[in-house]
């Protein structure tokens, strides 16, 4: 996205899946802090952050190279009902075409990656709740 970083997780904790929810909040807040920062998981502790807050930011985290739509990433995330509304949520902001304009070759191929991975996130939700 070419908007400022900070937007990203405002908007996640604002969204109709999480927000309300004090614990989904904070790991739509918290989501990229150890992908794109030096925080650790005992700064979080020390922080104050609840173990279950910490547990969904680390299964968030992907390991480098690892694709949003790799078959272990998005499984792992789908087991973790708290991860899996927080990466719906990160999925549809980042599809948000605003976040994207104007679309080079590499955003349409992350745009594809976002859509299988969210057709699997929702398609398995769905059978989830029926």
């Amino acid at each position: 996205g070419r908007n400022a970083y900070f937007d990203h997780p405002h908007r996640m904790a604002n969204d109709e899946l999480v927000k309300g929810d004090p614990f989904l909040e904070q790991i739509a807040y918290l989501h990229d802090v150890f992908e794109f920062t030096d925080t650790t998981t005992q700064n979080l502790r020390d922080a104050g952050f609840d173990e279950e807050v910490i547990e969904a930011v680390q299964i968030l985290t992907r390991k480098p190279r690892q694709l949003i739509d790799s078959p272990d990433y998005i499984q792992q995330v789908y087991d973790s009902i708290e991860a899996r509304f927080v990466k719906i949520t990160e999925i549809k902001d980042n599809l948000n075409p605003r976040r994207m304009y104007p679309m080079s070759e590499p955003d349409f191929e992350r745009r594809k990656r976002y859509m299988k991975a969210l057709a699997f996130l929702m398609d398995k939700e769905c059978r989830w709740t029926e």
